[in-house]
């Protein structure tokens, strides 16, 4: 029995995942996925473009975000709340600095897409591609353009939803450590083991789990 943790009012940066998991169709409750690049370019084109949907996508203010030299604070007019929650992979790096959205959609080779946000700019890349084994944040999209006000994952975590142009997105970043037919996804915390994994795996920044 999992305790819900209620994320509507949990600060933290969330799991990051490989996109083994991310690209797993039964990582989101029912009547939701993992967007896809092209549900990632679509967004982004809704708030302006890539060249200032960052600016809109980002938290306001520097909770999860390190100030730059020249203030760039997002103004999260979109609701989406984007945080830096960095990368996992051989090292741990970019807290504060780089947010990174794992889409489904496989640019083959062992790449495949994700959305980067950053806090030294207000641009957006929304076709990133970058290794599998890579542990990014998640963020669920809604399978149509119903706003149901707030969705529970498997463990019983609460999730506020947003409803930018016709998608419907949850505002935090993911924290469950199942899939939604109860299969557990592996917390691997040994980066040489999560760099040659070809299998799901989530951890939290540093294994600190402050930061989740």
């Amino acid at each position: 029995m999992f305790m819900a943790q209620n994320i509507i009012n949990h600060n933290g940066y969330g799991y990051l995942y490989n996109w083994y998991a991310a690209s797993n169709s039964k990582i989101a409750p029912s009547g939701w996925h993992i967007p896809s690049n092209s549900e990632f370019i679509s967004l982004s084109s809704y708030l302006g473009g890539d060249s200032i949907s960052g600016l809109h996508l980002k938290e306001a203010g520097y909770t999860h975000w390190i100030k730059p030299t020249s203030p760039l604070s997002g103004d999260n007019s979109s609701g989406f709340n984007g945080y830096g929650g960095g990368v996992a992979g051989l090292v741990f790096n970019g807290l504060g600095q780089n947010g990174y959205f794992w889409s489904t959609t496989d640019q083959m080779y062992g790449n495949a897409y994700s959305m980067t946000v950053q806090n030294t700019t207000n641009l957006c890349n929304p076709s990133f591609p970058d290794y599998y084994n890579l542990g990014f944040s998640l963020r669920l999209l809604k399978n149509d353009s119903i706003n149901p006000g707030t969705v529970t994952d498997y463990d019983g975590n609460v999730y506020n939803c947003v409803t930018i142009g016709t998608q419907v997105w949850i505002n935090k970043n993911f924290i469950c450590i199942h899939l939604n037919d109860g299969t557990i996804i592996p917390n691997v915390t040994d980066r040489t083991a999560w760099d040659s994994l070809t299998t799901l795996a989530w951890c939290v920044f540093n294994n600190d789990y402050s930061y989740k």
